[in-house]
């Protein structure tokens, strides 16, 4: 076999793989959100003011579930726009709730937040680990799910990437423009 027939045949091989990647990538996607989709994990937990929050006011509402920890750098910084987001579609049936975990008990996460140079101008509980189990685990901070009217888990957002915030921005319009 001569040099050239081989390196023929490398390339023809090389391309098919990187075919096959591409095809492979390109489902990724899909299958993660498919995976995603399940009914919310119900819950009540301590709000920082005492009160009892349930998982059932979120009901018919669009819905942000952000576990985060205060200790998180980059949960700290997606809480502005998420005030934002809580703002700005609160009216069409949109809220974000911000779930605490990791963050020790509610003095210290009170305390915590009086140190940030910001206001969170939406729902904050404490979470558990029974409820950073039931929605599947944390396996990296921020963890934020997407919540349909019905109550179902329609994606999972994990981390701080550069197109997250636009990613939500755009599947809450697609969410609250479906009929109630």
């Amino acid at each position: 076999m001569s040099g050239a027939h081989s390196k023929q045949i490398v390339a023809t091989i090389l391309l098919l793989v990187a075919g096959w990647l591409a095809a492979w990538d390109a489902a990724l996607p899909d299958i993660a959100a498919a995976e995603d989709q399940r009914p919310m994990p119900a819950f009540e937990l301590e709000a920082l003011d005492g009160s009892r929050f349930s998982s059932k006011e979120l009901a018919g509402k669009v819905a942000l579930v952000d576990l985060w920890a205060t200790w998180c750098k980059p949960c700290l910084a997606e809480i502005p726009h998420w005030n934002e987001l809580h703002e700005r579609y609160g009216k069409r049936g949109f809220t974000v709730l911000g779930i605490t975990i990791q963050s020790g008990w509610v003095t210290d996460i009170k305390s915590d937040i009086d140190k940030f140079d910001f206001e969170i101008k939406y729902p904050l509980v404490v979470g558990n680990e029974e409820v950073e189990e039931a929605f599947g685990g944390v396996v990296g901070f921020p963890t934020s799910f997407l919540i349909t009217r019905d109550g179902e888990i329609y994606k999972k957002y994990t981390g701080l990437y550069p197109e997250k915030q636009k990613e939500i921005e755009t599947a809450i319009e697609k969410l609250l423009s479906e009929n109630p």
